[in-house]
């Protein structure tokens, strides 16, 4: 069992950070047992980590040819070329996954949710809608799905079906961190502070990432100001806060609290905290509460004057 052995011992360097040496053992591994796959696998990616691309699709070809059935080795191909700015080949992949494998159900729909997203994070919404409604029947929907719909229809300005496409999302899975976003970030940029509310109580926070809560905590901190429910606020971004200390928006939804509260001296103190940690000053809203008043304090016009002129410094 020598292939095994080999395999195992490459993964353990790899997660040391050898690659180099996590290479020269999923190769020997290859070199024990040629029709093997796994080694295969592991061997595309730490070619891919050291920045040997040509080599990682090779192999992962290779791989291919060896589980010609395993619809996700053909989808990893695919996300390999995509992250490669390759993208009509990506596209080929995927073409030929469609027109070769019969693919049935939730793995169909997963499949597809997959296209869809590469589509998604290259801007083309309409493509990633048109391969969701192609490819993805009602009753294998899956959250992606949902997702791809909901956003398209608020391109299309159906905000209320919209709504219920990201629902929908959030409904099958309320730990999904695209189904909390989304939802919790629609629902604020429609003023439904309420529906942010909701969403960000029931949702599933034990598998978000750290970066996600910070700002899912932040919406969820605006929305409660709106709601004039500020002890709730000042609760939630400070949990924003927490997570990490040396990020600078939290700090000005920190800061919109204590104006809420009447506390306008610590509302400048955080203001101007967060703009030291560079926090952009032309990212303030002027227009939603509480900036009309405080653009008409001259602690707040000495502190948009003070630092355009060093962010103008810094760019010139």
């Amino acid at each position: 069992e020598a292939h095994w052995a080999y395999l195992c011992w490459g993964s353990m360097l790899s997660e040391l950070s050898d690659t180099e040496g996590a290479i020269e053992k999923f190769e020997r591994a290859i070199e024990i047992k040629p029709d093997f796959s796994l080694p295969y696998v592991h061997l595309a990616w730490a070619y891919e980590e050291v920045g040997q691309t040509d080599a990682a699709i090779a192999t992962f070809k290779k791989v291919i040819a060896l589980e010609p059935e395993n619809v996700w080795r053909r989808n990893n191909l695919a996300w390999l070329y995509f992250d490669n700015d390759m993208p009509e080949q990506a596209d080929s992949v995927y073409q030929d996954i469609f027109n070769t494998m019969n693919l049935e159900g939730f793995t169909k729909a997963d499949v597809a949710s997959s296209w869809a997203e590469m589509k998604l994070q290259d801007d083309n919404i309409a493509e990633a809608k048109r391969i969701i409604d192609e490819y993805v029947d009602e009753y294998s929907e899956n959250v992606f799905s949902y997702l791809i719909r909901g956003v398209a229809t608020f391109a299309e300005q159906d905000t209320s079906a919209a709504l219920e496409l990201l629902e929908n999302a959030f409904e099958l899975d309320p730990g999904h961190p695209g189904s909390i976003g989304a939802n919790m970030g629609f629902n604020l940029m429609v003023k439904r502070y309420d529906r942010v509310v909701h969403f960000f109580e029931d949702a599933d926070w034990s598998e978000i990432s750290e970066g996600n809560r910070m700002n899912n905590y932040n919406q969820a901190a605006m929305a409660y100001n709106f709601l004039e429910q500020h002890d709730s606020a000042q609760a939630v971004i400070q949990r924003a806060i927490a997570i990490d200390p040396d990020q600078a928006f939290p700090y000005t939804t920190l800061a919109e609290t204590y104006f809420f509260k009447g506390a306008r001296d610590t509302c400048f103190h955080y203001l101007e905290l967060a703009l030291e940690m560079g926090f952009d000053p032309d990212d303030f809203n002027l227009d939603t509460p509480p900036y009309p008043q405080l653009a008409q304090t001259l602690e707040f016009q000495r502190l948009m004057d003070k630092y355009q002129a060093d962010r103008g410094q810094l760019k010139n």
